[in-house]
């Protein structure tokens, strides 16, 4: 079975890699793009290197098969990340890594559709903390995400935190329902045209809370 314990620094490249293959709609972005440190690096920056949160890993026979952080304060982390992405991407692209063609197309899709409103969701400050959740493929619907649940709830309500929220996509149906059976409710969904162009389909962002 499954252990559930704190993060620690060794855990890093194995938390960095499950974000990478789980980096688009749940699937791996490998193909999309080829390069991708900066990718992880976006996606992890601000919980395993600025360390602003609280992380908890799934590990089997001693290797992570999943992780889940909770991060306390939902305003200083956009904040934060915000001044973040702008310097890691100015920095590859004084380095030229952008230029590669699919890095290109992938990032500069995803900025203008950024800039288009196409990820924008209203604000839901009555919920204060933000929960990501990530499994590696083979050990879903084994209850190791709700036993990462328990660790982050538990820390979570010793804070005497009001509410969580988190983001998912409607193209990850097994996902919205999980995080329905833990008590999370829809707060608001929008239709992200940026999946279209790499062949999804019609995919919405769905913003979910819970309240403690």
């Amino acid at each position: 079975m499954a252990e559930i314990v704190e993060y620690s620094q060794s855990d890093r490249e194995a938390v960095r890699e499950i974000c990478f293959r789980t980096g688009f709609l749940g699937k791996s972005l490998a193909g999309i793009i080829d390069y991708k440190d900066l990718f992880v690096d976006l996606a992890t920056h601000y919980f395993l290197d600025a360390r602003k949160s609280c992380i908890f890993v799934a590990k089997d026979s001693g290797r992570v098969i999943g992780y889940g952080v909770i991060i306390d304060d939902v305003k200083e982390y956009k904040i934060s990340s915000t001044k973040y992405y702008i310097y890691r991407v100015f920095l590859d692209v004084v380095r030229f890594r952008l230029f590669r063609k699919k890095e290109f197309l992938y990032y500069t899709r995803l900025l203008l559709y950024y800039l288009k409103g196409d990820f924008t969701l209203p604000e839901f400050y009555e919920y204060p903390a933000l929960l990501h959740i990530n499994i590696s493929d083979g050990y879903q619907g084994l209850g190791i995400g709700s036993r990462l649940f328990e660790s982050m709830f538990a820390g979570l309500k010793s804070k005497s935190c009001s509410g969580v929220q988190l983001q998912t996509h409607s193209a990850n149906e097994k996902s919205v329902g999980f995080f329905k059976k833990h008590g999370f409710a829809e707060l608001a969904s929008k239709e992200t045209k940026f999946y279209q162009t790499y062949g999804a389909g019609v995919v919405k962002t769905i913003a979910m809370g819970k309240k403690f």
